[in-house]
């Protein structure tokens, strides 16, 4: 920034002239160099740009469960700023200095809570005939951070077609399998799954956690 006398030719402009902004400011007449692009592209902020752009694909992808498995998330927040800030770093969405994006989807959350847990034994197995999955657990009653009317849920994301539905399976009390059918165009070896409980009011959360699928 460079301060300048008036001319004729000066007097009064407060525009721009090839790269140079001609302004005042606190009374004296100010000569400023335009700034015409982001020098500060880093690699760095380039990766996490790439990583916060996947981010917010997968913000869309997971909305039908981060929608309810946030709940404690800031009264200014919305869910999908609590998706976003749980799963915009490099242990979900690692990027590459060559700014190659992948997703680890073990270690997405679309579930977070601090004040109930998952029942201390759960599993799901695959019926790859019958397009299914059936959930299991052993039933649990009032406990620490465990209510036996917590309810269970199950996402199931289908990686290559980007597609996910989220099913409610059944309380923490009730030991029943919940069987639920995929949709016809699944593929059955492209599945992402996870659990989570909610409270009955819906106002408590469990983290979410990977399934591996027997």
């Amino acid at each position: 920034m460079a301060t300048f006398y008036n001319t004729a030719i000066t007097e009064d402009i407060t525009k721009s002239i090839s790269h140079q902004t001609l302004c005042k400011w606190k009374g004296l007449n100010v000569a400023k160099k335009k700034i015409s692009a982001n020098s500060s592209k880093t690699i760095a902020q380039q990766m996490q740009r790439k990583r916060w752009a996947k981010a917010f694909e997968l913000n869309v992808l997971f909305a039908p469960a981060s929608e309810v498995g946030f709940p404690e998330r800031k009264p200014t927040e919305s869910y999908h700023n609590a998706f976003m800030a749980a799963n915009g770093n490099e242990r979900a969405i690692p990027v590459s200095e060559d700014l190659e994006v992948t997703v680890s989807y073990p270690d997405v959350l679309c579930a977070q809570g601090r004040w109930i847990k998952l029942p201390r034994t759960m599993s799901v197995s695959a019926d790859a005939e019958m397009r299914s999955l059936t959930f299991t657990h052993v039933a649990e009653e009032n406990g620490t951070m465990r209510y036996g009317d917590d309810m269970l849920y199950a996402m199931v994301v289908e990686t290559d077609l980007q597609d996910a539905e989220l099913y409610e399976l059944n309380a923490r009390n009730n030991s029943e399998p919940v069987m639920i059918t995929l949709p016809d165009d699944w593929d059955m070896d492209a599945l992402a799954v996870y659990v989570f409980a909610l409270t009955a009011d819906k106002k408590k959360a469990s983290n979410s956690k990977y399934m591996a699928i027997a």
